[in-house]
């Protein structure tokens, strides 16, 4: 029995369920992202035929070698096309996109000259594997400059979890270095069982948080308030919206109003939510936090979170509530944002702050 076919039919045919599962869009959300998701696994899927078809085979049938190739080398650009829909659910394509595909046109030019020697298969793979590389690296850039935009919205990001696109991003990212190093080593051979295993291990830790995910925009939030709130982010920073005298009046309510009436502590607050209670669209708002305080809509928040959790760390009264309670009572809805706020905003763990205190009250007893 010849266990690197076995692990080959494996991630082959894991590949392809995952394609099925997530073309199917079984989960009901993110429905043209899941489609290119499925479609970049079954066009990932294809790279273990090499292993699995006898190499006579391809070298005899050069329109499947061909077909093979193509695929192969669309993979980067596919995936990315997945990324995007996640990042935007209403990605409207343009003529423009059709410049992603030039490259591979140059590539299918190169295939028609059928040549089969070493040095041509050398520069087949570090061609395409190049090629994937660029578009994992522009993946990555847009999830990183989607998280930051939702932070323009959103006071609460972690049930958005996109740590699972990233996750998925660097996995690939280094298998991809693995076996371009390999290739470029050991040319016309098939990746030997170690490869296959750490490919093995990739593939179905991509399906596991594939199959996991959730929607990229915050809960409460509809796609079309996020996405118009995005694009409007941009524009005030570039256009004034209000008068310095009136800019400073509306701040001044803002923050009377988001403390008088505890707002931060509604987990979900949002840029939406807070807009149509002071009565201001989702641009002026934006507009007075991002001018009027220089942070964006997730700090600005925090901050009040943060100072609230201070007042019940260093109040007696409140000895007995634990790091968890005390981060819930303060608007966070888990301990990880919680430790991750506080410890941004002022430098130490809510732990190490309630220690401080406890040991600055200790010396003033004895003094």
């Amino acid at each position: 029995m010849d266990f690197n076919l076995l692990i080959s039919t494996l991630i082959g045919g894991g590949l392809a369920l995952l394609a099925f599962l997530k073309m199917s869009n079984v989960l009901q959300v993110n429905r043209k992202a899941n489609f290119f998701f499925g479609l970049f696994c079954l066009l990932w899927s294809s790279f273990w035929l090499d292993n699995m078809v006898d190499r006579s085979f391809l070298d005899r049938n050069y329109g499947f070698s061909f077909a093979l190739k193509v695929a192969q080398f669309l993979t980067g650009v596919v995936f990315l096309m997945s990324i995007r829909f996640y990042a935007n659910p209403r990605l409207k394509l343009s003529l423009r996109d059709l410049l992603m595909l030039l490259v591979p046109i140059v590539f299918v030019g190169f295939l028609m000259f059928r040549k089969t020697s070493d040095d041509c298969d050398l520069f087949y793979t570090i061609f395409s594997q190049s090629h994937s590389f660029v578009y994992i690296v522009l993946s990555y850039l847009t999830i990183k400059r989607h998280g930051k935009n939702i932070e323009q919205f959103a006071s609460e990001v972690e049930s958005i979890d996109l740590r699972w696109i990233k996750y998925i991003i660097y996995s690939l990212a280094i298998s991809l270095i693995v076996v371009l190093t390999y290739k470029i080593l050991k040319m016309r051979q098939p990746l030997n069982v170690y490869i296959n295993l750490h490919m093995l291990t990739v593939v179905y830790f991509v399906a596991f948080y594939g199959v996991r995910q959730k929607e990229i925009f915050p809960r409460g939030l509809p796609i079309s308030d996020a996405l118009a709130t995005s694009s409007g982010n941009e524009l005030s920073r570039k256009t004034k919206l209000m008068e310095d005298d009136e800019l400073l009046s509306v701040k001044k309510q803002l923050i009377r109003k988001v403390e008088s009436e505890s707002l931060y502590l509604d987990c979900e607050l949002n840029l939406v939510k807070l807009a149509e209670i002071m009565q201001l669209s989702t641009h002026q708002l934006s507009y007075v936090i991002n001018n009027g305080t220089g942070e964006n809509f997730f700090n600005f928040i925090n901050r009040f979170r943060v100072k609230k959790a201070e007042t019940l760390l260093t109040d007696a009264n409140f000895d007995q509530l634990t790091i968890v309670t005390i981060g819930f009572e303060s608007g966070f809805n888990s301990k990880t944002a919680f430790n991750t706020a506080f410890k941004k905003i002022t430098g130490f763990t809510p732990t190490e702050f309630r220690k401080s205190n406890e040991f600055a009250k200790q010396n003033t007893v004895l003094n």
